[in-house]
């Protein structure tokens, strides 16, 4: 509950109002006041005035009558603009209330809306900032692709010869799909990477159409990046795998907090941003079973996994406690050491992440040990893969929190069983 007052306190006529704002602070009304001293103010007054005002008198005199009308308007308009910004303040005294005053008697001008391509991309990021953020590595990915734009635009200034350094948004067209898929190329970017960032700005700009009916090319909902992306094999690790890394014996601390990291995820399920969350905190028993409770990360669905034996192992060596935590690029590291000791080295086509000379980073494709084609992924997969067919499919999606059936099996690149015998069933009904 929060009020306004205004009143003549000076011992001059004329002179400027004061206003008292009072509100409520742990069932205490607490009181600060703020004189209105504004120069386009038309709050200083004789007092005789002020105490007509206050009196209700009905004036006569057209000029007394037009300025009880204007300070009356004005009182009226400070005081909700006051108690508006009551509702936003986190600390509220005297400075506040000034600043309140003055903000009212000069308001900021809102910054124009941008309409170039990486300006704007900016003011989203600004404007959706604390809602992205809920997500970092989301946010982490936002703020890459609008580094590649800015990349973009670079290229586009110092080899193609464009003479602006950005480009207006309904300039986004079929040409700039060429130049962006090509930009992507000769960067070494991999086709997904360059559908999925191009896919991305577009988000960007449907919001500057919906949020700010900034205009759009006529062809926009028509862009598409046409390159067919690689396909590479799956990586996961097999129970054959899993157990020679179980048993492995020397690791150093790092090496043996990553193993045990490593077991949790692949009989667990979950992405590293969860289950490197994972702790005691997390763990209900349900009959003699006990079972992990969390929220994912990136689905933000409530998931139930229940602690297989390889994981109350690992609590139980750690006297009911989870390993150490670790970063992403830590771990990453330190699995592909353990999977090297381990012996898992067969050759495996696929691809592996490499500092160009320019410094950048990227993936190059190749045959590799497969040791260097582990990463913190590896345990979500290979809990999906090597389950799959030896428990139900919807328990396993319900573990790994995939939408759908079918969404779980592209992603372990298993075919949709039921599909294939509805082929089987249409040919043979032929005959």
């Amino acid at each position: 509950m929060a009020n306004v007052i205004f009143e003549y306190r000076s011992t001059k006529t004329p002179a400027n109002l004061s206003l008292r704002f009072t509100h409520k602070v742990n069932e205490e009304f607490i009181s600060i006041r703020a004189q209105i001293d504004d120069p386009k103010s038309k709050c200083n007054v004789e007092k005789s005035f002020w105490q007509d005002y206050k009196a209700g008198t009905k004036f006569r005199d057209a000029d007394k009558v037009n300025k009880l009308h204007d300070l009356k308007a004005e009182l009226k308009s400070l005081e909700k603009h006051v108690l508006s910004a009551y509702e936003s303040a986190k600390d509220v005294n005297r400075d506040w209330l000034k600043d309140a005053i003055k903000s009212y008697y000069n308001p900021r001008e809102e910054a124009a809306v941008p309409t170039t391509l990486l300006a704007y991309f900016e003011y989203y990021l600004n404007v959706r900032k604390y809602e992205l953020q809920q997500n970092i590595a989301n946010w982490k990915k936002h703020v890459s692709i609008k580094n590649m734009v800015s990349d973009f635009l670079h290229y586009l200034n110092d080899i193609k010869g464009y003479p602006n350094k950005d480009i207006e948004i309904k300039q986004i067209d079929e040409q700039f799909t060429h130049l962006w898929t090509d930009y992507g190329i000769k960067q070494s970017y991999k086709a997904s990477t360059i559908k999925k960032s191009f896919n991305l700005i577009k988000t960007v700009l449907r919001h500057a159409k919906q949020r700010n009916s900034i205009e759009l090319s006529p062809a926009f909902d028509l862009l598409k990046i046409k390159l067919k992306s690689e396909e590479l094999p799956k990586i996961w690790l097999t129970f054959e795998e899993l157990s020679k890394i179980k048993t492995l014996t020397g690791l150093n601390d790092n090496q043996d907090t990553a193993r045990d990291w490593l077991i949790i995820s692949c009989y667990t399920g979950q992405r590293v941003s969860d289950f490197m969350r994972f702790n005691e905190s997390m763990i209900r028993k349900n009959g003699n079973v006990l079972f992990l409770e969390f929220r994912q990360v990136k689905t933000g669905k409530q998931i139930a996994v229940p602690i297989l034996p390889e994981v109350k192992a690992i609590l139980d060596k750690r006297e009911g406690k989870f390993p150490r935590r670790l970063t992403s690029q830590k771990y990453n590291v330190f699995i592909k050491e353990v999977c090297r000791i381990a012996g898992i080295n067969n050759k495996m086509h696929g691809k592996v992440t490499k500092v160009l000379p320019d410094g950048k980073i990227r993936g190059e494709t190749g045959i590799y040990p497969k040791y260097e084609l582990i990463s913190s992924h590896v345990g979500r997969r290979s809990f999906a893969t090597n389950y799959y067919g030896k428990v139900p499919t919807a328990y396993i999606k319900t573990v790994t929190g995939h939408a759908t059936e079918a969404m779980l099996l592209k992603y372990i690149g298993k075919a949709d069983p039921a599909a294939e015998q509805d082929i089987y069933k249409a040919f043979t009904a032929l005959n």
